[in-house]
């Protein structure tokens, strides 16, 4: 799988908790080191200053 496809798919799975709870995505990156995936999620809410709550949330989602 390309990785334009997996940042797409990730994206789509996301859209609907972040529209839930309010987050915006602010960046997704994928880094590729000896065979293993590395995938960057940041998020923040529209008025700044997520809190600790709902990084939890959103990791426990990812």
């Amino acid at each position: 799988m390309l990785d334009h496809d997996i940042k797409t798919t990730i994206e789509s799975a996301l859209a609907p908790f972040l529209e839930e709870y309010t987050i915006d995505l602010v960046e997704l990156n994928l880094n590729r080191y000896r065979n293993r995936l590395t995938v960057d999620v940041i998020v923040d809410i529209p008025s700044g200053g997520i809190s600790i709550a709902q990084c939890a949330a959103a990791n426990r989602f990812l």
